[in-house]
């Protein structure tokens, strides 16, 4: 085949490959509509979810007794047992050098990017980040995740911004997903186990901020295990495929 005949089988070929990327994005536009579109409701919401309690994450024992009860799925209210749990084992994992934090969100909002800025902040010579997969585009409402991005360094000292670019924000580029996914994990590998906390949670107001029932579990394996079930199959829809972090 000429060199001409390639390069346009090629040029083709990103074209159906970006066509088939918009097309994927407007279906799950249309999935989303309904979950994320009830933001409007969330003042009604949010005083119907003050009135649940929050879990305790800071008592010495209660943390690995809600661990323990989550190695089944459960159902759990986002804002006072998810949200809280979310943010004690990123602190947790992302506190121990030997740990390497991975997290993914189709969407993501100012908040919860500025709360992963707080404690790699909190962190500075431990925390690892292999890789936050997350949309590049309508990551929360409109905003694209460089916008997502931009909104947080705002409420970052400027001191801390060499850091949160190098520990977060350059493995969100160098592993952005060129297709659609909607699976919502935060997880971490060390020597040669993993520990992943699974939730139909979004990374966002919605599903964080005010009353929403969430699935939830937890699981520990083996580091293969986790590669081969959560990391691998990023592998083909990551922009230029590049290598997961290990």
């Amino acid at each position: 085949m000429s060199e001409m005949a390639e390069e346009n089988r090629s040029v083709k070929e990103e074209e159906e490959e970006e066509e088939e990327y918009q097309e994927e994005e407007e279906d799950m536009e249309e999935e989303e509509q309904e979950d994320e579109g009830q933001e409007y409701q969330k003042q009604e919401y949010q005083e119907e979810g003050d009135q649940e309690e929050e879990a305790n994450f800071e008592h010495p024992t209660r943390p690995d007794e809600h661990i323990s009860f989550l190695r089944l799925p459960v159902i759990k209210p986002g804002k006072t047992y998810i949200y809280p749990l979310w943010k004690f084992l990123l602190s947790r994992w992302l506190s121990k050098p030997s740990h390497i934090v991975y997290l993914a969100t189709p969407y993501l909002d100012d908040k919860r990017m500025t709360d992963v800025c707080d404690i790699v902040i909190e962190n500075p010579y431990t925390a690892n980040i292999g890789a936050l997969f997350v949309r590049r585009k309508r990551c929360y409402e409109e905003k694209k995740i460089t916008e997502i991005i931009k909104n947080a360094m705002l409420n970052i000292p400027e001191d801390n911004h060499p850091i949160i670019k190098i520990k977060i924000f350059e493995k969100i580029f160098l592993q952005m997903p060129r297709k659609n996914f909607h699976s919502k994990f935060i997880g971490c590998i060390y020597k040669e186990r993993a520990e992943v906390l699974v939730t139909s949670a979004n990374f966002t107001n919605f599903h964080f901020g005010i009353k929403n029932y969430e699935s939830v579990v937890y699981h520990e394996m083996t580091k293969a295990e986790f590669m081969e079930r959560f990391l691998v199959p990023f592998r083909s829809i990551t922009e230029n495929d590049p290598s997961i972090s290990t």
